[in-house]
């Protein structure tokens, strides 16, 4: 994170005069990019489920594209992930018994237990990309989608 003030949007700072006269930012247009399509065909079950959620969810904010497809898909690959490797955890524990070359027996931390963590980080990762926490959803400046009013045009 860079140090120092944080950005106001651009809009905010048209709004309060530009005293120092630097160009300001005009905001990307992603709205010719389209609505997000449906999820990847190779998602297993889980995925899918999680995909379908996540676009439902974040619908009624007018900030998925269909340039956000990769980014929804990794997060619900990453949580389908996570779910199967704690399911796994709390069925089998988070320690399992192993015998090693010599025919000793120890106990080593579940395998699992590395897939759920990387699983964990990597979709809390593409979340904040996509606003799901409270920290990254105050950085999202998408205002609700609104009904087109059929007498605007009068």
């Amino acid at each position: 994170m860079p140090a120092g003030r944080k950005r106001k949007p651009a809009a905010q700072r048209a709004a309060e005069g530009n005293p120092g006269h630097r160009a300001i930012p005009t905001p990307l247009d992603f709205t010719g990019a389209g609505e997000i399509p449906g999820p990847p065909a190779w998602l297993n079950a889980a995925a899918k489920k999680e995909y379908k959620r996540i676009v439902a969810a974040l619908s009624n904010v007018d900030t998925l594209r269909a340039t956000d497809r990769g980014i929804v898909t990794s997060y619900a690959v990453n949580h389908a992930r996570w779910e199967a490797a704690e399911k796994t955890i709390a069925a089998e524990g988070t320690v399992v018994k192993v015998t090693g070359s010599q025919g000793q027996e120890k106990w080593i931390k579940h395998p699992a237990l590395a897939v759920a963590a990387e699983a964990q980080m990597l979709m809390i990762r593409a979340g904040s990309l996509l606003g799901l926490n409270p920290v990254d959803r105050n950085k999202i400046s998408a205002a609700p989608k609104v009904a087109d009013d059929p007498f605007d045009s009068f």
